[in-house]
């Protein structure tokens, strides 16, 4: 099989294929009676201790009397790479919606992170882009921090401990889930060491270990549909000191984008301790080096020289860092006619969104509020709310769904990549319309920041549609 013939894969009854990071989840799939304790408990179990674990917590401290977080890692005490997070170390950007959204739910993180160093910024005025040429810079309105993965995710972790009702529990293994005799609801978990915690709710947010599916079917409730683009790509990232008597540049980053006649993209970040970061990856089976002159090459290669020419004389502060997983995956949970109810899978466990889109953080955010949402709809107990989890999965699949669509349309234009088999007509025709979209909205800072407010989930991708976009984008087709 050619590569291009294996990036879009949409798989049915398969199980989805998941790092070997563990059994965070349902590790010897099967049921695990527990009897039929009432759930009166008011109490929720969120397996996973990454951001989407972090925030799925803080939104269920609202809603129940105890939340208690569980996670198989060592938790560190300062910012640094939990053992099952291989790609902690590489290039993260955390949404302007994430950011402004994330920042309200943990008073005080903003300036935890500000006084850490991370560095507030703008998209579009504080950013460099290239795409073929250097994009215009302009206030877009769009902000964040810029900041390593291990700096968020200990101070959103560091917030959330402060939070009454919440308890984090690290090195804590999950062997099963505990699910009710009739097999309808999932009532807690079973540990390693035997112990069995009940809850009225257990959040799966175990990212990619997750083996829920798995559990799904052996109770009967079928398998569910995998759709999976693989970019047949890496990471790596190597962090660098700035060369001496080099004034701050006026940017915080720097970004190099894959072009038709160039597979290579890279971004150069500035960082707390005032470090850069520098990240690059190959598309469509083209892969960085490992090594570390192969590393300063790679940069050498890339559609603009801009970052080589600003590292090669530049001293490393880290060896090189090498992430292998290239792909975006959807596990159709929304698509099974039933689903065991006391159980809801959100973040990568669910819908993971390949690390170029810079939108998984984001994803996690809209799941947590989504969660929240529906748990304030009712004041009935969750264990008399039949259907809730399906229709939480349905839900949050309504957001999925228009951006799979959306990233779909860049991964699966790359160079070399023909393959768009298993697409509707209606998503082959918006796949058409968001590729023109991007071609021509690099002379438009208006239709740039229209389509940067759809990457960002500020604006759903229908907004695009509106007359005025339309009408902009239809001049400047003329133009061209």
């Amino acid at each position: 099989m050619s590569p291009s013939s294996r990036l879009l894969r949409r798989r049915r009854s398969q199980r989805p294929q998941a790092l070997d990071v563990g059994r965070d989840m349902d590790a010897a799939p099967g049921r695990v009676t527990a009897g039929t304790r009432a759930s009166t408990s008011r109490e929720a179990l969120v397996v996973g201790g990454g951001i989407s674990g972090l925030l799925a917590a803080r939104i269920l401290a609202d809603h129940f009397e105890r939340v208690t977080l569980l996670e198989r890692d060592t938790l560190p005490g300062q910012p640094d790479v939990r053992g099952k997070t291989p790609q902690a170390p590489h290039s993260h950007v955390l949404g302007s919606i994430g950011y402004r959204r994330i920042t309200q739910l943990f008073p005080g993180l903003d300036e935890d992170l500000a006084e850490a160093g991370a560095l507030r910024f703008d998209f579009f005025k504080d950013c460099r882009n290239y795409v073929g040429d250097w994009l215009p810079r302009f206030s877009s309105g769009l902000v964040s921090r810029m900041c390593t993965r291990m700096l968020l995710e200990f101070s959103i972790r560091r917030r959330l401990s402060e939070v009454a009702n919440v308890v984090i529990r690290d090195r804590q293994r999950i062997n099963q889930l505990l699910v009710r005799d009739d097999g309808s609801r999932v009532i807690g978990v079973q540990l390693d060491d035997g112990r069995q915690l009940h809850a009225d709710l257990v959040v799966d947010a175990a990212g990619l270990g997750s083996r829920t599916s798995r559990l799904v079917s052996s109770l009967g409730f079928g398998e569910p549909e995998v759709e999976q683009v693989d970019l047949l790509s890496a990471t790596a990232t190597r962090l660098f000191h700035p060369p001496p008597g080099m004034s701050a540049p006026d940017w915080i980053a720097l970004f190099v984008r894959a072009t038709p006649q160039n597979r290579r993209v890279g971004a150069l970040t500035r960082i707390e301790g005032g470090l850069w970061r520098v990240s690059v990856a190959g598309l469509a089976g083209l892969y960085p080096s490992k090594t570390e002159d192969g590393f300063l090459a790679f940069t050498r290669e890339l559609a603009s020289q801009e970052i080589y020419h600003l590292i090669r004389d530049a001293e490393p502060a880290s060896p090189v860092h090498y992430y292998g997983t290239s792909f975006s995956r959807w596990i159709r949970y929304d698509k099974l006619a039933r689903f065991p109810d006391g159980l809801v899978v959100v973040g990568d466990a669910a819908f993971h969104a390949n690390p170029e889109h810079a939108q998984g953080m984001t994803f996690c955010l809209l799941a947590a509020e989504t969660l929240g949402t529906m748990l304030a709809e009712s004041e009935r107990p969750l264990s008399e709310r039949v259907g809730f989890s399906l229709q939480f999965q349905r839900r949050i699949a309504e957001k999925y769904r228009p951006y799979w669509v959306w990233n779909a349309a860049i991964e699966l234009d790359l160079p070399g990549v023909v393959d768009g088999s298993g697409l509707s007509r209606r998503e082959r025709w918006e796949r058409v319309f968001y590729r023109h979209l991007r071609a021509v909205a690099p002379r438009d800072p208006a239709l740039l920041r229209a389509a940067l407010r759809v990457t960002q989930a500020e604006s759903h991708p229908s907004a695009l549609l509106h007359p005025a976009i339309l009408l902009r984008l239809a001049r400047r087709t003329l133009r061209a």
